[in-house]
């Protein structure tokens, strides 16, 4: 069932016990306008009035109950609050069949304590948000429909190639679109700070998130629904290299997160046997410091005045993004990658 389905679901069962409940309340406020009202047992027509009502009240608690316990809320915070109430509603009608057929165990029952526990129920009723607890189901619902999302081992062919093509995209933009350095940086920087928003906005509606989710299901995974995804962490690297970086190392970091990531994640997923802990492969890892390798030979071509050993930093570059990768630990790589491989390159460069 569907989140939608389930807030209809929970919504016409709330509805109809606030319906007995005001029932329940109209007729002891009759009841308690008639001369007899300190009767210890009801009689006749009022007998069968809250019998009635007494079976009415128990058939939709339990449905109430049911509900609950058959859906995903039964594993939310909210489920605490739901049976809280159903236990004091069960009482209540036990209370209540009580004082029909004249076993009250109090010496003089009013009917103003019916009326006070149906005003409380209500109003608990009332204040049980279902709304906003079936809408915090959509992150689960879809993570458990779309069982491609997020698992590590699992290769996403759009992912990988979109990561290509943002690398390929910021290059592009820097080396190739005739604007001033600072126009550039503006609009990564543009891009960024539209993209966290965007992520701010996405982990605070959850009927956005779950609409974002399943249109970007493809590129996403299942971590991402709880959290900031790679792509906003993709920029944010972008940014950052490009800004604090000379234009070689810059471009070179970009290019190991976009090429040597991807291939090395292929490989691995694909062909890896050897395990490297518990994330990556030998395989993978040996693919990144190839990508790199091939990579950094392209660094005298950003850097003219480049003049030292080009087979030594591109044996550096290998490394660097195999280690870059290997440092993201708990960490998005999108993120430490790039800034990683930049700050070892420039170390790298110094001594060169």
């Amino acid at each position: 069932m569907g989140h939608s389905e389930l807030l209809i679901e929970f919504s016409l069962r709330q509805e109809r016990l606030l319906a007995v409940l005001d029932h329940l309340r109209h007729t002891i406020a009759s009841l308690s306008g008639q001369r007899k009202v300190t009767e210890t047992v009801p009689q006749g027509k009022n007998k069968r009035r809250l019998e009635k009502i007494h079976q009415r009240l128990s058939h939709e608690i339990e449905r109430f109950h049911r509900a609950v316990m058959e859906s995903p809320l039964a594993h939310l915070e909210i489920r605490s609050h739901l049976e809280s109430w159903n236990q004091q509603a069960r009482q209540l009608a036990h209370h209540l069949a009580q004082y029909v057929e004249g076993q009250w165990e109090e010496s003089a029952p009013t009917m103003a304590h019916f009326s006070e526990r149906v005003q409380e129920l209500k109003k608990e009723l009332l204040n049980l948000d279902l709304k906003e607890a079936v809408e915090r189901l959509a992150d689960a619902v879809l993570v458990d429909h779309y069982a491609s999302l997020g698992e590590k081992q699992v290769l996403q062919w759009p992912r990988k190639i979109w990561h290509m093509c943002g690398a390929m995209l910021v290059v592009s933009i820097y080396l190739f679109v005739p604007a001033s350095f600072a126009a550039k940086i503006t609009v990564f920087g543009f891009f960024s700070l539209t993209l966290i928003i965007g992520e701010i906005t996405r982990l605070s509606w959850p009927g956005f998130n779950a609409r974002v989710m399943r249109d970007l299901k493809p590129y996403m995974r299942k971590r991402e629904v709880k959290g900031f995804s790679s792509m906003t962490f993709f920029a944010l690297a972008a940014f950052l290299v490009c800004l604090l970086f000379p234009k070689g190392i810059a471009i070179l970091s970009v290019l190991y997160l976009g090429f040597g990531d991807s291939l090395a994640s292929i490989v691995g997923v694909q062909w890896g046997k050897h395990r490297l802990g518990r994330r990556f492969t030998w395989e993978g890892s040996l693919t990144f410091f190839a990508v790199c390798f091939v990579l950094t030979w392209l660094y005298p071509l950003l850097t003219p005045t480049f003049s030292g050993s080009l087979l030594t930093l591109a044996f550096a570059g290998g490394l660097i993004g195999m280690v870059s990768e290997w440092l993201s630990f708990r960490l998005d790589d999108n993120l430490v990658i790039p800034l990683s491989s930049a700050l070892m390159l420039q170390g790298v460069l110094f001594f060169l």
